[in-house]
């Protein structure tokens, strides 16, 4: 029964995953006008939305067991829901902003929003999610551990298994190689950077050369080639993962290094391109 339990969780997890990715990547698409490929994986899945809504569902079993399943009312599972999605939203974007330095989702500009983690629209929707899975599909939750082999569940839930884990693997490989690569081309730049100060101290004459100024347009040209070069030999897997990236909180200069490269790819990229005129003229338009 434990097999057959676990088994369930994995494929519910998955099918949520994929369900979430198709609510993201479609409200996102419809909301800025331009598809948009949603999520912290290359795949498309929204782990975050499997989490949540397989902890609906084993919070549904444990009242089940207990026989309290008919007696929570709708508010309560509302409540439920509002304040573990909160919490895992939360929390979500806390650990990968520290692991890497960037967030795939922002909530800033969302009314009642705590950090641009969580907001209360946001919250009240997962609320009423866990609503919709307490009352729907927990039935069919029962009726596939009922009328599903066993072999079977374990079969798929393992395929699950390998899917996630192969993306998963691909994406943080990807992401961390990346970050590697930033801070490597920042060291680079500095140590050509001193080089430059020095050789210009040397050569200063009175006011005839404005060092400083001289260190920092050498500084951005050198980043600019750099980036240049990067973006010319960048896969499309990593193009992918930099395009699903909100915004970065890495050091200031590593920031700036970033920056650079994404307008480097953009420029590249004709589709890519496309979308950010397509949001400048917006931008410019509500400042209007």
């Amino acid at each position: 029964m434990d097999r057959i339990f676990l088994s369930g969780y994995v494929i519910w997890f998955f099918i949520f995953s994929v369900i979430g990715w198709i609510f993201e990547t479609v409200y996102c698409s419809i909301k800025d006008g331009f598809y948009q490929n949603r999520g912290f994986l290359y795949g498309p899945v929204c782990p975050i939305y499997g989490l949540g809504a397989l902890l609906a569902i084993i919070i549904a079993d444990v009242v089940y067991c207990h026989g309290y399943y008919d007696r929570f009312s709708a508010w309560q599972i509302f409540v439920i829901g509002y304040v573990f999605s909160a919490i895992l939203e939360y929390s979500a974007h806390y650990l990968l902003e520290k692991k890497f330095h960037a967030t795939w989702w922002d909530y800033s500009d969302m009314p009642l929003n705590l950090h641009g983690r969580i907001c209360v629209p946001a919250s009240t929707l997962f609320g009423l999610s866990y609503m919709g899975i307490f009352k729907f599909v927990y039935p069919m939750v029962l009726g596939m551990r009922n009328g599903l082999a066993p072999q079977i569940q374990e079969a798929v839930a393992m395929i699950c298994v390998v899917i996630l884990a192969v993306d998963t693997t691909l994406t943080v490989t990807t992401l961390k190689s990346f970050e590697q690569e930033m801070v490597s081309m920042d060291e680079v730049v500095n140590t050509n950077m001193i080089a430059l100060t020095k050789l210009l101290k040397e050569k200063r004459s009175g006011e005839d050369i404005n060092v400083t100024e001289g260190v920092e347009k050498t500084r951005a040209q050198m980043a600019a080639d750099m980036a240049r070069r990067i973006a010319a030999n960048m896969s499309s897997f990593r193009v992918s993962a930099l395009n699903r990236i909100k915004k970065y909180s890495y050091p200031k200069f590593l920031n700036i290094r970033i920056e650079t490269l994404r307008k480097e790819i953009m420029a590249r990229n004709p589709f890519l391109n496309g979308r950010k005129k397509q949001h400048e003229g917006q931008d410019k338009k509500k400042e209007d």
